[in-house]
């Protein structure tokens, strides 16, 4: 079963359904150019709540099927506003068993630890409740920040993938980092997903 709620020391991730969606389109309205450099190019309704409920609508279904999983990260003192999100999506079942994980903060919530304390919790869980192996995390090279905290999670880099992502309509590489479920070591069995 899935848990809709993660609490951390100071955070709260939840899966949030359909109601939320002007919260999450204030949250990418006010970080639009912040995220805007690793991102695809956005068509403008995508910032809409019409647009988000739908996506909200879609996000926590797929949570359910275990096809995609995003929690949204808020402070346990500020429960309505949404200060980033944690994802994992390309869920590649039995004998993959792997994902790729996805983040964005808040630009004004940069710094103190947000992130590594709520990704941290989202993993654990995703490893779990995904029967996940491995978590891939493919990061710009021009993303310093991103590569520090993906590597103060544990995550190995592998190598630098040419041209794999479109950003900002270019084609662009990316290094590749994975993390390995540590209670799964290499023997992992086929199991029921």
């Amino acid at each position: 079963m899935i848990k809709t709620t993660l609490e951390t020391k100071r955070l709260l991730l939840k899966l949030l359904d359909d109601s939320f969606c002007n919260e999450v389109s204030d949250f990418l309205v006010k970080n639009k150019d912040f995220f805007a450099p690793f991102e695809t190019i956005k068509n403008p309704i995508y910032y809409s709540p019409i647009f988000q409920k739908s996506v909200l609508d879609r996000e926590y279904k797929a949570s359910i099927s275990k096809e995609y999983l995003r929690y949204y990260v808020l402070l346990k003192n500020e429960p309505d506003r949404i200060i980033g999100t944690v994802s994992f999506g390309n869920i590649t079942p039995f004998p993959y068993c792997s994902c790729i994980i996805g983040y964005k903060f808040d630009e004004d919530y940069n710094g103190f630890g947000y992130a590594t304390e709520s990704i941290t919790s989202a993993i654990s869980t995703a490893f779990t409740y995904l029967n996940l192996h491995r978590i891939n995390a493919y990061i710009l090279p021009n993303n310093l920040p991103s590569i520090k905290l993906i590597e103060r999670l544990g995550f190995n880099y592998e190598g630098l993938c040419e041209s794999n992502i479109q950003v900002q309509g270019k084609w662009q590489s990316h290094r590749l980092y994975s993390l390995i479920n540590p209670l799964n070591g290499t023997d992992m069995q086929k199991s029921d997903n």
